[in-house]
């Protein structure tokens, strides 16, 4: 019906390896996969047979992660978001479960085709693995819970490479920085050791802050540069701006959370032009002064302007209440401790990169069907497992013992809408569904020789029964 070619139709030698004929291409799906582009039908004629109803009933947990409290960053909160896939209006009971045990409980009622958002506070809770559930009966009970997972926090390393930089020496001196971070601190000519070499290949730092200086090669690790540019070519900048002054700032950015920089002025500073992909995340009259940008796994923070020196002052940021905030910021979102409290999940399928500070090239992970897996490390300095097709709580061991965990959720709109799709597009081709069924032939032949097989036995029966009487 649809035959191949021999090569491409713009060559002259081309030609039809065999000539199309009529027949019927019968669809049998719910209709939930992209549209089939670059596709001719020739002489198929699709006939779209839908599975499913439009009736079908269906409550899910769209949505679970935790993040730390608003006002007080000691304590974490956990938000759900609850839709309604379903045609009629449902009431259902969502419990918030912590290492199995109820915690909380609400009652929602949600509108047909709208979600509702929760939030449930975790007073004392610092680690576990968290559920939320729906108490609803619905057509699809693979979306009536979903998890998410508080890993306790591992001190991450941080190296500070400096000529002396006091502001930043307090800045990374507070009690939470020093809760969440060992820090050490070199001078520039530490670049060129050779252990610094090996640690910096190897990705024995989880962050590298380069201070008016930087390396022949970029580390496996996050960095951060002040006033300098990262290795290689990505990264540019033009010359120096005197006074330019802040325009805007990426407060959805979760390094710029709780960041003021109205108050903040700056004397001297290079517009950077960041690599494709990057974020800016403080821009001036003059262009970017600040941006964060991806490599290999990797993030680079890049600020082009100095934060002290002594023989010039570039900016008054260092004495603002914002620098050491952002410097908390920096040290949960690019040292890794943000990822190691809540890894929250991922979907089926997804490939999970798992940190860890163990020395051994493998780590054991335990599927929720109780299996285990072996998992090596990768090029990272990461533990890359793919081997995530089911959903649940996966548990990760290292020497046998629990290190952590991480959450594999549906978290599909278009599985759990179970309605059929009315429409399929194939091609230049629409494909409407049909409701009703084509007639078919049924073979009767088997009833009529189970008939006559009957009769036979019946005949036989009366035959014997006169007989013997």
């Amino acid at each position: 019906a649809n035959p191949g070619r021999s090569s491409n139709v713009e060559d002259s030698q081309d030609f039809q390896v065999a000539a199309p004929v009529e027949a019927k291409l019968y669809i049998f799906s719910d209709g939930k996969f992209p549209d089939v582009s670059n596709f001719s039908l020739g002489k198929l004629e699709p006939i779209y047979e839908p599975i499913g109803t439009e009736t079908a009933k269906n409550v899910a947990v769209a949505a679970f992660t935790t993040a730390r409290h608003e006002v007080n960053a000691d304590m974490f909160q956990a938000f759900g978001r609850i839709e309604n896939y379903g045609l009629e209006a449902a009431t259902v009971d969502v419990e918030l479960h912590v290492d199995d045990q109820l915690v909380d409980a609400q009652r929602v009622t949600i509108e047909p085709g709208d979600s509702e958002g929760l939030a449930f506070p975790l007073e004392g809770v610092q680690s576990g693995v968290l559920k939320l559930k729906t108490g609803g009966k619905d057509h699809l009970a693979i979306d009536d819970v979903a998890w998410t997972t508080l890993n306790p926090p591992h001190p991450m390393k941080v190296l500070v490479v400096t000529p002396g930089n006091r502001p930043l020496a307090l800045a990374l001196a507070t009690d939470k920085v020093r809760a969440l971070a060992e820090i050490v601190e070199h001078g520039p000519d530490y670049l060129k050791r050779p252990d610094y070499e090996k640690q910096a290949a190897s990705g024995n730092f989880d962050l590298i802050i380069y201070d008016r200086c930087r390396p022949e090669q970029m580390p496996q690790a996050d960095t951060m540069f002040i006033a300098r540019l990262p290795a290689g070519d990505a990264w540019k900048a033009g010359q120096p701006a005197a006074a330019p002054q802040i325009i805007d700032t990426n407060r959805a950015h979760p390094l710029m959370q709780i960041v003021e920089m109205g108050d903040v002025v700056l004397a001297e500073a290079r517009p950077l032009a960041p690599p494709a992909g990057s974020t800016v995340l403080i821009d001036t009259n003059a262009g970017p002064v600040c941006a964060i940008g991806p490599r290999e796994g990797y993030e680079d923070l890049v600020l082009g302007f100095t934060i002290y020196d002594q023989e010039q002052l570039d900016t008054n940021w260092a004495v603002r209440a914002s620098f050491p905030v952002f410097m908390l910021n920096l040290m949960e979102y690019l040292g890794g401790t943000r990822s190691a409290l809540t890894s929250g999940s991922v979907q089926p399928g997804q490939t999970v990169a798992w940190r860890s500070d163990t020395a051994g090239q493998s780590i054991e992970v335990l599927l929720p069907s109780k299996g285990t897996a072996e998992v090596g490390r990768g090029k990272l300095n990461a533990f890359p497992f793919s081997g995530t097709s089911e959903v649940g709580v996966y548990e990760v061991r290292e020497k046998g013992k629990a290190t952590g965990h991480f959450a594999v959720n549906l978290f599909d709109p278009l599985e759990s809408a179970l309605h059929p799709r009315p429409e399929l597009k194939i091609g230049d081709t629409s494909v409407a569904g049909k409701a009703e069924r084509e007639p078919a032939r049924q073979d009767v032949w088997k009833l009529v020789l189970l008939a006559g097989l009957a009769v036979l036995l019946l005949e036989w029966y009366i035959y014997n029964r006169r007989v013997y009487i």
